[in-house]
């Protein structure tokens, strides 16, 4: 037996419908079927609308679009559209723009009863990252916090806004803009509970660390700036109760290559199970031709390899410079064993 489209239940539509963004369902969907209406328009239909994003170049919305029944959102600076305030069963908030226009929606949202769990910000810089931070605070519903900036700052403004304690728990940062581990321990108030920290660009450290811990935190991935190996020993020493490590980024030879301290990472935090590595590092091609330095680093299950083998170019160089890739995964259990 054939089914037709208008014989399509309502349960069967609403499947259908959690894989297109509100702008698509109400171009393509609105009017097709009974049944379709029934899940769009009526407000017991337990269908949530995900994707809409309001920009500058949106002139009108959807007719008939049920702002209460909105569950993901996203402003651009410039829109022309005020429906926070209509959007009650918001969850998950996007922003995108300038930073007094960032703060000024986040008081406007911080001010209002919506209970949302994740926000991201797609923002110039990190300069004003406390405030963001103490505005973001005040939604005590949220959990997932997500700031992305694309211009360079020198330094976050440590000014003297006093931060409390949030319930978020997973925090990502990335920036074009470098940042010391002592500037997030400087907001650790507003990170107290966070368990998962995703960072870029975590650069050397000015001077000794700040003698506070991230007690919560069980995850984190970092891209490192020619940070050195006795820093991150440092860093590590922070997150007592770490379980899994992720590291990128450009780093010396020193302690990661040559004489390599990867025993020291687990010794200097003991609860550390996994890290995940995938350096980079510049190096002339004669600098790893001892064996003990390939020895040494394949007993950890590490591998460095030459991302070009083409010396043409240098010929007339007795130690060209070449990257270098340094990757593997270090288990505390097979290390044990060794």
């Amino acid at each position: 037996m054939r089914t037709t489209i208008d014989q399509l239940y309502p349960d069967i539509w609403h499947y259908v419908f959690e894989y297109f963004d509100t702008t698509e369902l109400f171009l393509s969907f609105v009017n097709i079927t009974a049944a379709a209406n029934e899940v769009l328009f009526n407000d017991n239909s337990n269908f949530y609308f995900r994707g809409l994003r309001l920009d500058s170049l949106v002139e009108t919305l959807p007719e008939k679009l049920p702002l209460g029944r909105i569950h993901s959102l996203e402003i651009h600076e410039g829109t022309t559209f005020d429906v926070l305030r209509k959007c009650s069963a918001l969850r998950s908030l996007k922003l995108n723009g300038g930073s007094e226009w960032i703060t000024s929606l986040l008081t406007s949202v911080s001010s209002e009863n919506i209970q949302l769990k994740r926000l991201i910000l797609v923002m110039s810089d990190t300069g004003i990252l406390k405030t963001i931070l103490k505005l973001a605070g005040l939604i005590s519903a949220l959990r997932e916090l997500v700031i992305l900036a694309d211009e360079i700052e020198e330094n976050i403004q440590m000014n003297n806004i006093s931060l409390s304690e949030t319930r978020i728990e997973s925090f990502t940062l990335h920036s074009s803009s470098a940042v010391h581990w002592n500037d997030l321990l400087n907001l650790l108030p507003a990170l107290l509970n966070v368990h998962f920290l995703d960072v870029t660009l975590v650069r050397e450290s000015r001077n000794y660390f700040l003698p506070l811990k991230f007690h919560k935190l069980r995850h984190v991935r970092l891209i490192l700036l020619e940070t050195s190996f006795y820093s991150l020993i440092q860093l590590v020493t922070t997150t007592p109760f770490l379980l899994r490590l992720k590291l990128t980024g450009l780093v010396d030879a020193e302690g990661y290559v040559v004489n390599h301290k990867w025993n020291n990472l687990f010794n200097f935090c003991p609860s550390i199970e996994t890290v995940q590595i995938n350096l980079s590092l510049e190096e002339g091609v004669n600098n790893f031709r001892k064996d003990t330095i390939l020895t040494g680093l394949n007993e950890v299950n590490l591998k460095l390899r030459c991302l070009s083998q083409e010396y043409s170019d240098y010929a007339n160089e007795p130690n060209p410079q070449r990257w270098w890739s340094l990757s593997g995964i270090l288990n505390r259990d097979d290390l044990l064993t060794k």
